[in-house]
């Protein structure tokens, strides 16, 4: 809607400029130089315009040709015309390069067109002399209602279906292209507007995504806690288990070093996660163990014998000392 405001503002700027300018060029204009207007106390300074000649404005035009344009005389004129969208209509003498026009006319408030058909005793001097048809008057004038006191202006066409090319030139066609600018400005904010909602919508997937990945690093990150409590507490376990097993060595200053020892690897192995490590620790600490049972059961078996052998000679003695013991009771 900016750009649309904007084009139409800088369309009033130059429809003025050109209003104001084109009657008062002394020569003809360089095709890409300065021009200085001084006109109703309003100073303008056109940069860069393009010449107004005949050869230019055609190609700017919607429709050119050679028309007949009444006079305030009541003389018809011969004039090159040239009708500039989307509001500007140029005549000239002649179609020569260096021509300058002659005039112009703001078609802005120039609504109606009125076709009459001229006197008989009336000869268009663009009709051939073995054409049949009639040659038409176009009375360019604008509505009663609105400017009543606008100038109208007469053009000869000489045939009918030249008047109908010059009508619709002078009432619509030099609306087209700038009609052909809003639906292409249209089609590009259509495009425009496709492409935004197509970027919201890869914007609104993408950031489903990244919840979804938040989410799953947050189940992780839970999971990996839970890990670390479970190991954490299998670890506590262990120690226990450690120390209801006990430590090995000769002695007990020894043992005792050594379940400070397993007990310290254990707690380093459950803060890596080292599951099997510290199954490991286990299973030596069982090992060390089942060696100090089987010594301890090696040791008590070697007293027992000792003690076993040491009682039967005690019997020996006793016996030995019952013997004598009768033998003096006899003897007495």
């Amino acid at each position: 809607m900016d750009t649309i405001k904007s084009a139409q503002k800088s369309l009033n700027v130059a429809k003025n400029v050109a209003k104001n300018a084109v009657i008062s060029i002394p020569t003809s204009l360089p095709t890409l130089g300065y021009m200085s207007i001084n006109s109703n106390n309003s100073s303008f300074t056109i940069k860069s315009a393009p010449s107004r000649t005949p050869s230019v404005l055609t190609g700017l035009s919607t429709h050119s040709g050679w028309l007949e344009k009444k006079d305030e005389s009541g003389n018809w004129n011969l004039r090159f015309v040239c009708a500039v969208p989307h509001t500007f209509l140029y005549y000239f003498s002649s179609d020569s390069p260096s021509a300058t026009p002659c005039g112009i006319i703001d078609l802005e408030c120039y609504t109606n067109v009125i076709r009459t058909a001229p006197p008989h005793t009336s000869t268009s001097s663009l009709s051939s002399t073995s054409s049949s048809e009639p040659s038409v008057v176009l009375q360019l004038c604008g509505s009663d209602r609105i400017s009543p006191n606008l100038r109208s202006f007469y053009f000869r066409a000489p045939s009918p279906p030249s008047a109908d090319l010059w009508t619709d030139a002078f009432l619509s066609g030099r609306h087209d292209s700038l009609l052909e600018s809003l639906s292409a400005f249209k089609d590009l904010q259509g495009g425009y507007s496709k492409q935004l909602n197509a970027c919201n919508e890869i914007a609104i997937q993408a950031e489903a995504r990244g919840k979804e990945s938040r989410d799953e690093c947050y189940r992780v990150r839970q999971n990996a806690e839970g890990n670390r409590g479970e190991v954490k507490k299998g670890a506590l376990e262990v120690v226990k288990v450690i120390g209801a097993i006990g430590g090995g060595g000769d002695d007990k200053e020894g043992g005792q070093e050594g379940q400070r020892d397993a007990v310290k690897r254990v707690m380093k192995l459950s803060r890596e996660g080292d599951v099997a490590g510290v199954m490991e620790v286990i299973l030596e600490r069982v090992r060390g163990q089942r060696e100090e049972l089987e010594k301890s059961k090696e040791v008590a078996y070697e007293l027992r014998f000792e003690v076993t052998e040491g009682r039967a000679e005690r019997e020996l003695e006793v016996a030995e000392v019952k013997k004598r013991a009768e033998e003096l009771r006899r003897n007495y």
